[in-house]
């Protein structure tokens, strides 16, 4: 997730629009229509043509409500304020779910079999910006995305984070048995990223890891 230059939250992995376009320069050089009529196809593993940058708003309304969705926001602080606009968008979601779903419950299979009203997580690229989330979002699941500069974690940073997530997202490379028990005797799930071969998958089902994050699902 990244802000456009008129601050529009769009979905892109990357903040420069270089690697996935024909075009040069920062998500945030670029204003939503801009980036809209830009093809998103072009990358060194991909054919694909007319691949589109779409507004966050977009993508809830075409497919919240089939699948469990994860929802990460990059890095914060190159966006001052962009946990609200996320926060905003997904509350509208909440509403209208509220208005249509009468028995207020679902289960959409998907990343760690999520199981929430809105089958919604979030995950933002640092610590600060998750519990940020979590104070705003507090009935919607937030993930602590780890990086490999932060293993390995402290008790006392795991049981900080066990106070406002519900799951950590841990390097695939740097996963193993006591890591998993660590955060499983906390009452937290562990998901490993990024997944992308049989041996990995094979690896992490032996950890006891609750999902996977993976290019190739399916």
């Amino acid at each position: 997730m990244q802000l456009s230059k008129d601050r529009k939250l769009v979905v892109i992995h990357d903040d420069t629009v270089d690697r996935t376009t024909k075009h040069t320069g920062a998500v945030d050089d670029y204003t939503l229509g801009e980036l809209e009529d830009m093809d998103a196809g072009k990358s060194s593993n991909s054919d694909k043509k007319d691949e589109k940058i779409l507004p966050l708003q977009d993508v809830m309304d075409r497919f919240a409500e089939k699948m469990a969705m994860l929802i990460e926001i990059k890095d914060s602080k190159l966006y001052p304020g962009i946990e609200e606009q996320v926060a905003e968008v997904v509350r509208r979601y909440e509403q209208r779910l509220n208005t249509t779903d009468l028995d207020g419950t679902r289960h959409l299979k998907g990343i760690g079999e999520i199981e929430n009203s809105a089958g919604i997580i979030i995950q933002p690229y640092d610590f600060e910006s998750t519990r940020l989330i979590h104070n705003l979002l507090p009935n919607i699941p937030v993930a602590a995305l780890i990086h490999e500069d932060q293993h390995p974690l402290s008790d006392d940073t795991l049981d900080v984070l066990a106070s406002f997530t519900a799951y950590i997202h841990y390097p695939k490379e740097l996963l193993d048995e006591q890591i998993v028990q660590r955060i499983h005797d906390r009452n937290r799930k562990v998901i490993a990223w990024t997944i992308q071969s049989d041996e990995d998958m094979e690896r992490m089902k032996k950890l006891g890891v609750d999902g996977v994050i993976t290019d190739y699902p399916g």
